[in-house]
């Protein structure tokens, strides 16, 4: 399979928080919008200024027979260390630290079922030089040319590449959104 890195969006905050909340919440939430979550490292390092945490995931989803979508998250805590805050009224301990999290959204093409049959063959070769090779650029199509005509077949195919696009960017930009809402409670 083809891997194109399509776009990226981070996520930064210092301060209080329960990371291990954050995880769960950011595991359900690729896992209620059907993307299979799997976590391909885990590494905590030890230092005088506390610990420094690395965690990535990878989030894939199959779109259609040909595509799939791939989203690299990764959580990187500096200094993490336990401090006392007063939560409704009551002292508690949390962890505090420095969190960096970056989202890399990946459209994956190709698949190797299409390889024995000489129609989809040809068809693979079309989609990887039309659709996915990046030969057009989708974003930068005019306003007044929309790519929504089922009437132009090549025209709407465009379209629906660029709809996988926005469908990308909703996702993620929903995982960042749910991140910032999440630190927000600890501000």
């Amino acid at each position: 399979m083809n891997e194109d890195a399509i776009f990226e969006q981070k996520a930064d905050y210092i301060g209080p928080a329960d990371y291990n909340d954050l995880y769960r919440l950011l595991w359900d939430y690729f896992n209620d919008l059907g993307f299979r979550v799997q976590e391909t490292e885990y590494r905590v390092v030890r230092s005088v200024s506390g610990e420094d945490i690395l965690i990535k995931w990878e989030c894939t989803k199959k779109s259609g027979s040909y595509t799939q979508f791939k989203i690299k998250v990764g959580f990187t805590l500096f200094g993490v260390r336990d401090v006392e805050v007063l939560q409704n009224g009551v002292k508690t301990t949390i962890p505090q630290g420095v969190f960096k999290m970056k989202f890399n959204a990946n459209l994956m093409s190709g698949n190797k079922d299409w390889e024995s049959n000489p129609f989809l063959k040809v068809l693979a070769r079309f989609y990887e030089n039309y659709f996915y090779g990046r030969k057009i650029n989708v974003w930068n199509e005019p306003k007044e040319k929309p790519f929504s005509d089922p009437a132009r077949p090549l025209h709407f195919a465009f379209g629906q590449f660029k709809f996988q696009m926005e469908t990308l960017l909703g996702v993620v930009s929903g995982a960042v959104n749910e991140t910032k809402s999440f630190f927000g409670l600890y501000q």
